[in-house]
C-alpha cells in the first residue's frame, strides 16, 4: 500500500487506481507507472527519478514542489495537475493532455514537451534552461513575464497564448512564419496574402 514519506525503487504499477489520497513526500526511483489512474492525489514535495509514466491519468492531482529527474510522461492525462514550484530536469512529456495545468514558479531544465495538448494552462514565473515545447497546442496558455527567446516553440500553435499587454515576452523570440502571422493578428494587424 502506498503512503506518504515512503521510498520505492524498481517497481512497476500497472492498471492500479487511487483517489483522494495524500502521498506527500514519497520517493520513486527507476520505476514504471503504466495505465494507472490517480485522481485528486496529493504528491506534493515528492521525488521522481528515472520514472516512466505511460497512459496514466493524474486528474486534479498535485505535484506542487515535487522533483522530477530523467522522467517520461507518455500519452498521459494531466488535466488540472498542479506542477507549481516543482523542479523538472532532463524529462520528456510526449503526446500528453495538460489541460488547466499549472507550472507556475517551476524550474524546468533540459525538458521537452512534444506533441502535447497544453491548453488553458500556465507557465507564469517559471525559470528555465533548454526548454522545448514542440508541435504542441498552447491555446489560452499563459506565458506572462517569461522570455520566449529562450524557449523552442517549433511548430507549436501559439495563436491564442496569453502574454502581458506589452508583449515583452516576444522580444528576441524565434518564430516560424505561421507563428509570426498569429502574433500579428494578436496585435490587430490584418495579414494579407501574397498573390
Amino acid at each position: 500500500m502506498l503512503s506518504s514519506y515512503q521510498e520505492f525503487s524498481d517497481i512497476e504499477l500497472k492498471g492500479e487506481s487511487f483517489s483522494n489520497l495524500s502521498l506527500e513526500s514519497i520517493s520513486l526511483y527507476s520505476s514504471i507507472v503504466d495505465g494507472c489512474i490517480f485522481k485528486d492525489i496529493d504528491l506534493s514535495s515528492s521525488i521522481f527519478i528515472s520514472v516512466v509514466f505511460i497512459n496514466s491519468s493524474f486528474s486534479s492531482s498535485s505535484f506542487r514542489g515535487a522533483r522530477f529527474k530523467d522522467c517520461r510522461f507518455l500519452s498521459s492525462k494531466l488535466t488540472g495537475v498542479d506542477f507549481s514550484q516543482s523542479k523538472i530536469t532532463g524529462s520528456l512529456f510526449s503526446e500528453d493532455k495538460l489541460l488547466y495545468s499549472t507550472f507556475d514558479n517551476a524550474r524546468i531544465e533540459n525538458t521537452t514537451f512534444n506533441a502535447c495538448l497544453i491548453e488553458a494552462s500556465s507557465f507564469e514565473g517559471i525559470s528555465h534552461k533548454r526548454l522545448s515545447i514542440e508541435e504542441s497546442s498552447l491555446a489560452s496558455t499563459s506565458f506572462r513575464d517569461i522570455a520566449l527567446k529562450e524557449i523552442s516553440l517549433k511548430n507549436s500553435d501559439i495563436s491564442s497564448i496569453i502574454l502581458s499587454p506589452t508583449l515583452k515576452e516576444l522580444k528576441g523570440a524565434r518564430l516560424d512564419v505561421s507563428q509570426a502571422i498569429d502574433i500579428a493578428k494578436m496585435l490587430g494587424a490584418e495579414v494579407l496574402s501574397i498573390n
